[in-house]
């Protein structure tokens, strides 16, 4: 019988970073070996290699009403010192921001990114999202390589335990890949949440941790922490596995977990229906799932996508996640985000809820400011 990998951290990351065991099925191509990276930004000048702002006051649009800031169109360059060579130190943000509450510093606030990264080489292409507390921050962003670096993927986040000193990160780490990203599956029934009881507590130190919890008013925004542990057996649904056994292929498991918060409205039964590819050999192993997910409690339901990328080596381990919900029922009008972060120095669980109305949105892509 296979350990089951939970789909949230909990007490089970190890289990998140083997592979699966599988059937066979022939792939067409080895991929390379997966390549875990570190990126520092350097915050000095631009004839140095180092970060620098260039935006035209005329496409950035902003407005500050209700306690809400809003911000749209922001362009910034940063220069990157990337470990791995394939990731260009020319990288290109534009984002959209959200910040509630009356003081920014003391609120919380959402951000989408799209992203460039160039060189004489190529391009890499993609975006992202982040969200933050006064007390953390969470970003994943999701890149696609062009020219030279076609066929490739890189799944990144900003650094744990990094003070992001703004809306964009200053520092990185993730994995680069070769292989299929696997696409969203659809959401068969989900298991229901009526009579939902909590069995189980969050976990103290984490609650200790938090400055924040459940809002006075049911529509206010809110950080929380959460834990969750597997409510019944998953269905595994079909497996694939290449010759050589470096690329495997999960598609159709559906897991059932039961998540509590600090937040009663974040509280109640996970059901999530998973698409998984993982790449690479028994000393560097990389998965990317590719999730549908519903939380169903007695208020209401939360459902939308979540990717998660859980990777392991020799040296270092780690996974990474974010999910963003829609909410039904009481929690109508509302949007929830869940993070997970894991590696074998820290571990984070934890999220935010806000207005939908307020979520900032995708920016188009980015392109280069003109010199």
């Amino acid at each position: 019988m296979r350990t089951a990998p939970a789909f949230l951290v909990g007490p089970v990351i190890a289990a998140m970073l083997v592979g699966t065991a599988v059937g066979a099925a022939a792939q067409s191509e080895e991929p390379s070996t997966p390549a875990y990276v570190t990126g520092t930004v350097l915050e000095l000048s631009t004839e140095t290699g180092e970060y620098v702002e260039q935006q035209a006051e005329d496409t950035v649009t902003s407005s500050d009403e209700a306690g809400v800031l809003r911000e749209q169109g922001h362009t910034f360059g940063q220069r990157v010192e990337w470990s791995d060579p394939r990731l260009p130190s020319e990288h290109w943000i534009r984002l959209n921001l959200a910040i509630y509450g009356d003081d920014p510093e003391a609120g919380v606030m959402t951000l989408e990114t799209s992203h460039l990264l160039v060189d004489d080489e190529g391009v890499w292409r993609g975006t992202g999202r982040a969200f933050e507390s006064p007390d953390d921050r969470d970003s994943y962003y999701q890149l696609v390589g062009e020219g030279a670096y076609d066929g490739l993927h890189a799944f990144l986040r900003g650094t744990p335990g990094v003070d992001a000193h703004g809306p964009w990160d200053v520092a990185y780490d993730g994995w680069i890949f070769e292989g299929e990203v696997p696409g969203f599956p659809e959401p068969a029934e989900a298991v229901p949440g009526e009579g939902f009881l909590m069995q189980m507590a969050p976990d103290p130190k984490a609650i200790a941790s938090s400055s924040t919890e459940g809002p006075a008013e049911p529509m206010a925004p809110a950080a929380f922490v959460f834990t969750s542990e597997q409510a019944e057996e998953p269905d595994w649904g079909t497996d694939n596995e290449s010759t050589d056994g470096s690329v495997t292929e999960s598609r159709g498991v559906v897991q059932v977990d039961r998540i509590a918060a600090t937040d009663p409205r974040a509280s109640g039964l996970m059901t999530t229906w998973q698409n998984r590819t993982g790449v690479g050999s028994d000393h560097t192993h990389v998965q990317n799932w590719s999730i549908t997910a519903r939380l169903v409690n007695d208020d209401g339901a939360w459902s939308g996508p979540s990717q998660i990328i859980a990777a392991s080596s020799d040296q270092v381990g780690g996974i990474a996640s974010m999910t963003k919900m829609t909410g039904e029922g009481s929690y109508d009008g509302l949007t929830l985000f869940l993070h997970e972060s894991a590696d074998r120095l820290r571990m984070s669980s934890w999220g935010l809820i806000v207005p939908s109305e307020l979520v900032a949105p995708m920016p188009d892509p980015v392109e280069p400011a003109s010199e």
